[in-house]
């Protein structure tokens, strides 16, 4: 019985190894993964003198935009949006997936980051009392006042310290039916079939 036990290990802790150093780089994958980025929203991008400040201008000037016929390998739809740029001093219009706004803050677009988030630097959202999908930035007429003068630089570049930080609790929070199949999947095929011809 022990040298059976004995004979055991190896292939116990073989199978332990394994598992640790496919679930680390599934680890570094899935916190890799940043599903807001859409490469393709940037070259929509189109600097306006103003933005919608009710549906029907919403609607009309999505209709214009024509947003669903850009090709696009991006998670969600593109959808019109016309936002501040991380500076607030110009207003865009560009195709991106939409996001939810955090209550308090202007929705904005950041070109380095292919994204549409929370303006952080902007003064606060006094109408903005709830959580809203930035699709409905019409609503928030405060959040389109530019501030700063124009500057040619400031609105072509960006940088990433302007791009908003997703936790480490958020970024597993969107994979987690991923990881749990994942870890499924590993347990009963993966090392099975790697250590078949062990036993």
């Amino acid at each position: 019985m022990s040298t059976e036990k004995r004979g055991q290990t190896p292939h116990t802790f073989k199978r332990t190894f394994l598992k640790a150093v496919l679930i680390f780089y599934f680890m570094r994958f899935c916190l890799s993964y940043d599903e807001e980025f859409c490469e393709e929203s940037r070259s929509t991008v189109k600097k306006v003198p103003s933005c919608p400040v009710n549906k029907t201008m919403w609607d009309a000037e999505a209709l214009k935009k024509n947003c669903s016929s850009v090709s696009h390998n991006c998670s969600h739809n593109l959808l019109y949006h016309c936002l501040i740029n991380p500076w607030q001093n110009s207003t865009i219009e560009v195709c991106a997936p939409r996001t939810v706004i955090g209550y308090g803050y202007c929705a904005e677009y950041n070109y380095e980051g292919g994204r549409v988030q929370d303006s952080f630097d902007a003064k606060p959202c006094l109408s903005c009392y709830n959580d809203y999908w930035s699709t409905d930035a019409y609503k928030y007429a405060e959040c389109y006042v530019v501030n700063r003068p124009h500057t040619d630089a400031a609105v072509r570049y960006t940088t990433l310290s302007n791009v908003k930080v997703i936790s480490g609790a958020a970024q597993e929070a969107s994979c987690p039916g991923i990881w749990v199949g994942f870890y499924l999947f590993l347990n009963q095929k993966i090392v099975q079939a790697l250590l078949w011809n062990q036993y």
